[in-house]
């Protein structure tokens, strides 16, 4: 099935990613998101979960924590770091991380920009849709933006994201 062996505490995914089973949660921190999150790296967690949704998110805190522990030789690439495009009706209508007006297509892809920067990182292994379009249009379009041939390759992203959630 798979060539390599993989530490217990982690599993394959379908796209060949390692992932830990737990992820440290990042919602709802805010100021401290930093300080929590190098504390959770430092305890042991090596798998974060963000979204760039500024309502519930503080993914520049995030990004500020994993820089805190690459400091500390931890590496990045030792780590499974995902976010999460959040469809409008989840984002708080004053802070929307990307164009309201552009088709959501192009929505996830500035939202996917806007996390790398937050996160100073030059990839993320999961990219995550937060929720279901409401329009199941849209939802398609975004799905197959997201897809090339039946795969979970990101045109938008390039090669910036290691798998896509289901």
């Amino acid at each position: 099935m798979h060539d390599k062996p993989h530490p217990p505490d982690r599993v394959i995914t379908s796209a060949g990613v390692h992932m830990p089973r737990i992820l440290y949660g990042t919602a709802w921190k805010q100021a401290r998101t930093a300080a929590l999150v190098t504390q959770a790296i430092t305890l042991g967690f090596r798998g974060i979960d963000t979204a760039c949704q500024p309502k519930h998110y503080f993914e520049a805190g995030v990004g500020a924590g994993i820089a805190a522990v690459g400091q500390a030789n931890i590496a990045r690439a030792a780590l499974y770091l995902q976010t999460k495009f959040t469809p409008l009706s989840g984002q708080d209508p004053a802070r929307i991380p990307y164009a309201a007006t552009a088709r959501p297509a192009e929505q996830v892809m500035q939202s996917f920009e806007t996390s790398l920067h937050n996160l100073q990182t030059p990839y993320v292994d999961g990219l995550i849709l937060h929720s279901p379009l409401a329009d199941a249009g849209e939802m398609r379009e975004v799905w197959q933006h997201c897809s090339v041939e039946g795969g979970r390759r990101c045109p938008c992203c390039n090669s910036s994201v290691r798998q896509h959630g289901d």
